[in-house]
């Protein structure tokens, strides 16, 4: 074999190693639609999380402003601890929540001496609904009766008191669907015995409801004297009555219906 048909040999092998790769038109399309799939995911996922950045709870809780006092006072015939909350956004709170937790230094029957005692505060508010929405400012009171952790509260003794009440509210962002946690908390030196909020909400020559936030936090002596010299023995026992008394309405309302039938 002559040397020039190695070399031609030789070059045609290597011709055939380095012979380009030709791609089908499927195979370039697939491609192009991995890449695509995974540059729009990328970008769904940048998005989010600078969404979920803007819209944190944390964020969220702080525009949620509480009245920095609480007053005690008359609410329905019956003798009411009373706050005020107030949603600073225009974007809704739903499913909202609030319930309260005293801290206070109890000493049981036996004599033992717990030195930060946690009792449950329950409060409601006027609505049909227990989670109510908040758009404007709500009132929620906690009744001052016999089952109240609070019940021994005098116009008296109240300065003289040891206690710390913590409120929680909990509430959803209604655009987010995010739940997001608020709290507060009154020292006996900010609840004062006696007064009541001024009002808040309003309505305008057009119809639509308003609230002026400027007196949010104002508050001012009740027109009711009573609460100034109540009995606590006085005040359980018309409370007593009145449980009583209503109990006996229920009741003939019963009867009347039954005869009636």
């Amino acid at each position: 074999m002559s040397q020039a048909s190695l070399v031609n040999g030789s070059i045609s092998s290597k011709m055939k190693r380095n012979k380009p790769r030709v791609m089908s038109k499927s195979g370039h399309s697939n491609i192009r639609i991995d890449k695509l799939v995974l540059t729009t995911l990328i970008e769904i996922f940048i998005t989010g999380t600078f969404l979920a950045k803007i819209a944190r709870p944390k964020k969220r809780a702080e525009t949620i402003k509480f009245s920095h006092y609480a007053v005690i006072t008359k609410h329905n015939g019956q003798l009411c601890l009373v706050i005020r909350v107030a949603n600073m956004r225009k974007s809704l709170l739903i499913q909202c929540q609030l319930t309260g937790k005293l801290l206070q230094t109890y000493e049981t029957k036996e004599g033992e001496r717990i030195l930060l005692n946690q009792a449950s505060v329950k409060f409601h508010v006027d609505s049909s609904s227990e989670s109510p929405f908040l758009i404007l400012p709500l009132t929620f009171y906690h009744i001052l009766d016999e089952s109240s952790p609070l019940n021994d509260l005098t116009f008296q003794n109240l300065k003289e008191k040891d206690f710390e009440l913590i409120i929680l509210l909990n509430a959803t962002v209604e655009s987010t669907s995010a739940v997001c946690q608020s709290r507060t908390s009154y020292i006996p030196e900010e609840i004062f015995w006696g007064f009541e909020f001024l009002p808040v909400i309003s309505l305008s020559q057009n119809g639509k409801y308003v609230a002026d936030f400027s007196q949010f936090e104002l508050i001012r002596r009740s027109i009711d004297c009573t609460l100034y010299s109540m009995d606590p023995e006085k005040q359980k026992l018309e409370e007593q009555y009145r449980k009583e008394d209503q109990r006996e309405r229920e009741r003939r309302t019963m009867l009347l219906q039954q005869s009636n039938v």
